[in-house]
C-alpha cells in the first residue's frame, strides 16, 4: 500500500519512509549454534565495515579515463575515482600531490561517504570496492583483475602451502592446464563485488575457474571447461567453499596501501557469512 501511495501528488515521502521503517518485513537471524534440525540458507554476502573518509582533490583534470591516465603516466601509487566533487582517493599526500600538482591543485582536503552514495554502484562504492580488493590482494598474496563492478582474484602462487586448505576443500589441485589446450592454465579463484542491503555494505563471493592465456577464439573451450568443474559444486561442496574464502578473508583492520602517511583505505571484514532463518508460520 505504501508503494501505491507514493504514486499520488503532494504525499510527504518523509512520513512513508519512516513508516516502512516501522514495518519492516523482516528480522536479524540470532547466530546458529552447534547442530540445528531447522534449515538454513547460507548467502555469499559477508558484512564489510568501510572506512568513513578518503582524500578529495580539486583540480584541472577532464573526467575518469583523464584521471586514470595520470596516474599510471605517473607510476602513482595511489587509488582514486572521479566524481562531480572532485578526485576522491586513498593514498600518501606526496603522491597525490606529485600526480596532480600538473593540474593546479586548488583544493587539498577530505571528503566523508554518504550512505545515500553507496546504495547504487556509483564512484564512491567502485572507489571503496577497488580499496578493499587492494587490501585482500596485498594481504594473501593474491593476482587481481578488474572486471566491469567486481573484480576476480586468484593466488599468485598457488604452490605455496599456505593454500593447503583451499586444496583440501576442492579435493585436488587448484591449478593446471586446460586438458584441450595445454596453453591456457585455470586456477582456483574468487570473485569480489560490493552490494549494499540492510543499510550495510556486504562483500559477495563468488567462487570461481580464473584462465590465463585464453582469447576471444578460447572462450568456448574455458568455458566449457569451467561448467564441468564446477557441475558438481553445490549445497555442502558450494557451503565449504563459501566457508572457506569468508574465514580466509575475515580480519580487521585491513589495509590496501599500508602507509604511513596520507589517508589510507582499512576495513573490518566479518568471519561469518549472512544467512536466513527458518521461515515461521
Amino acid at each position: 500500500m505504501i508503494d501505491l501511495l507514493r504514486l499520488l501528488p503532494d504525499i510527504d515521502t518523509s512520513l512513508l519512509r519512516a513508516e516502512g521503517q516501522e514495518r519492516r518485513r523482516f528480522s536479524a537471524a540470532p547466530a546458529p549454534l552447534g547442530k540445528k534440525s531447522w534449515p538454513v540458507l547460507r548467502m555469499n554476502a559477508v558484512r564489510v565495515t568501510r572506512p568513513v573518509n578518503c582524500r578529495k582533490i580539486v583540480c584541472e583534470i577532464g573526467g575518469g579515463k583523464d584521471v586514470r591516465e595520470a596516474v599510471e603516466a605517473a607510476e602513482g601509487r595511489i587509488i582514486v575515482a572521479r566524481t562531480r566533487a572532485g578526485v576522491l582517493g586513498f593514498g600518501s599526500d606526496d603522491e597525490f600531490r606529485r600526480v596532480f600538482a600538473p593540474f593546479s591543485i586548488t583544493e587539498f582536503g577530505i571528503a566523508t561517504f554518504e550512505d545515500r552514495r553507496l546504495r547504487y554502484d556509483s564512484q564512491e562504492r567502485g572507489l571503496l570496492r577497488r580499496a578493499l580488493v587492494a587490501a585482500i590482494a596485498r594481504t594473501h598474496d593474491m593476482e587481481a583483475r578488474a572486471r566491469g563492478s567486481a573484480d576476480i582474484l586468484a593466488p599468485r602462487v598457488p604452490g605455496d602451502p599456505a593454500w593447503q586448505g583451499l586444496r583440501d576443500v576442492i579435493g585436488g589441485p587448484i591449478v593446471g592446464s586446460v586438458p584441450r589446450k595445454r596453453d591456457i592454465t585455470w586456477r582456483e579463484g574468487i570473485g569480489l563485488r560490493l552490494d549494499w542491503a540492510s543499510d550495510q555494505l556486504w562483500l559477495l563471493l563468488e567462487p570461481r575457474i580464473i584462465f590465463d592465456g585464453g582469447s576471444e577464439e578460447t572462450k568456448a573451450i574455458t568455458a566449457d571447461f569451467a561448467r564441468e568443474r564446477t557441475a558438481r559444486r553445490y549445497n555442502q561442496m558450494l557451503d565449504k567453499l563459501i566457508n572457506y574464502w569468508s574465514r580466509r578473508f575475515a580480519g580487521q583492520n585491513l589495509r590496501a596501501l599500508a602507509i604511513g602517511d596520507g589517508l589510507d583505505a582499512a576495513f573490518d571484514v566479518d568471519r561469518q557469512s549472512a544467512f536466513s532463518w527458518a521461515a515461521k508460520p
